[in-house]
């Protein structure tokens, strides 16, 4: 730089790293801000912005100590210039939310809401991450006070109004209010120069809630809406299809849902979630119409996803096994239900699913010990639905009275009797009550 005055030297520096950081070449940025933040001269308010800028790269990079310090070092400056103070406790907020530390997230953010010049994109982004932390607090209701507040700011640009309408509306609807949720994604939709993405999720978000009152025309319309958007991102596209496929299923239409779920699981670019989402509710309905080989190869290609979530291929496991038992392969449907089992993260329904279904099988071949520990294993899950608790216990009757012990299953059959759950009212195992001394029971 030799021959450039030293203040347009330091200038084109400081605009050089933020440059970088916007192209991805987060390192050259922070070298770039380092250099500069190391000149003796260095005007105040170009400092205080290439901390901001030299945060955000370290952020990026996973270094939250080293983003906190140069945010906190921004802040300090007596000389920072109001949007950069401002930004820097935005960041470190954002930071600390990162770090668990909900307490220092909200306080940064209320230092910006509470700054008389800080500008009205930073206070909207302080009330937005402010109702994040609040949120870790399990505040609902200050959540819903902060998105109002950007809500009702007269200057607060477009598209967080659009974020704290979709954030409002989905705490509502977690509430139980669903008029005003359907109100807020409305909102979002009419709202002149949303962005294509909060629209269609919004427009998604609406699909969901009217499908769930039974509204499932206006659903429907909301999904083709998305789907046909021409700017809508891939992700919500893949949505709309997906939530499309599951209220076709509802209305009875099982073709127009595999088609939309079909649509779903051959998108290049649909989200992993989505896709595996598509795949176990195409494989259900394939089942259901008797085509269980192409149920049985949607359900191997989510187990087969490397990325799918663990609940997804728990589901595609258990309807595997389930139908692996049904064609006789007993060890195959016993190998599914203890890979389920095994599984980590897995949630307690499709655990107990796992556990009922070995059970089942492992009966079926006369191994009565191993359908007891999967049996008591199921028994003791709070989460097991109470209809299979109660075959469970029949099941377990049936085993004891094949031992010989009567007087526990009768125990047992009493026990299934009084959940009340029994397919046919109970009436076979009051048979078994009366029939004690029957021959060669089997698990049902």
């Amino acid at each position: 730089m030799t021959g450039i005055p030293g203040d347009v030297a330091a200038l084109a520096l400081c605009n050089r790293g933020a440059a970088r950081g916007r192209k991805g070449d987060h390192k050259g940025a922070i070298a770039d801000c380092t250099t500069f933040l190391a000149l003796p001269d260095a005007p105040a308010d170009l400092k205080a912005k290439a901390l901001v800028n030299r945060s955000v790269a370290r952020g990026i990079l996973g270094d939250r100590d080293g983003e906190i310090d140069d945010c906190t070092a921004a802040i300090d400056m007596a000389q920072a210039p109001a949007e950069e103070r401002a930004k820097a406790l935005v960041n470190r907020a954002v930071a600390r939310g990162m770090m668990d530390d909900p307490d220092g997230a909200i306080a940064d953010c209320t230092a910006v809401i509470k700054m008389a010049d800080a500008p009205a994109e930073r206070r909207a982004a302080a009330l937005l991450n402010r109702a994040v932390g609040r949120g870790k607090k399990d505040d609902p209701e200050g959540q819903i006070s902060d998105w109002t507040a950007v809500i009702d700011m007269p200057d607060a640009p477009g598209e967080p109004r659009a974020e704290a309408f979709l954030n409002r509306g989905a705490c509502k609807g977690a509430q139980g209010d669903m008029l005003g949720a359907l109100a807020d994604y409305t909102a979002v939709i009419d709202m002149p120069g949303s962005s294509p993405e909060h629209k269609a999720q919004a427009l998604n978000k609406r699909a969901v809630l009217n499908g769930t009152e039974g509204h499932t025309d206006k659903a429907i319309a909301d999904c083709t809406v998305v789907i046909e958007m021409a700017d809508a991102p891939e992700e919500e596209k893949a949505r709309g299809l997906y939530n499309r496929g599951v209220t076709k299923t509802i209305k009875g239409d099982k073709r127009g849902a595999i088609a939309d779920f079909t649509a779903v699981i051959d998108m290049p670019t649909a989200p992993p979630a989505q896709k595996s989402n598509a795949l176990n509710r195409r494989a259900e309905l394939r089942h259901a119409r008797g085509d269980t080989d192409g149920a049985v190869a949607d359900w191997a290609a989510v187990v087969g996803m490397p990325d799918a979530a663990a609940d997804q291929r728990a589901i595609a496991l258990n309807g595997r096994a389930a139908t692996k038992g049904i064609r006789g392969d007993t060890q195959g449907a016993i190998a599914d239900c203890t890979l389920v089992i095994n599984m980590r993260d897995v949630s307690p329904d499709q655990a107990a699913q796992a556990l009922y279904n070995r059970g089942v099988s492992r009966g079926n071949i006369g191994d009565n010990d191993g359908s007891l520990r999967d049996y008591t294993a199921f028994l003791a899950m709070p989460s097991a639905p109470i209809e299979r608790k109660a075959q469970v216990l029949v099941n377990l009757g049936r085993i004891r009275q094949a031992q010989g012990d009567k007087a526990e299953a009768r125990r047992l059959y009493e026990q299934a009797l009084a959940l009340d759950h029994l397919p046919d009212g109970g009436e076979r195992v009051r048979q078994w009550l009366e029939e004690l001394d029957g021959d060669d029971p089997r698990p049902t």
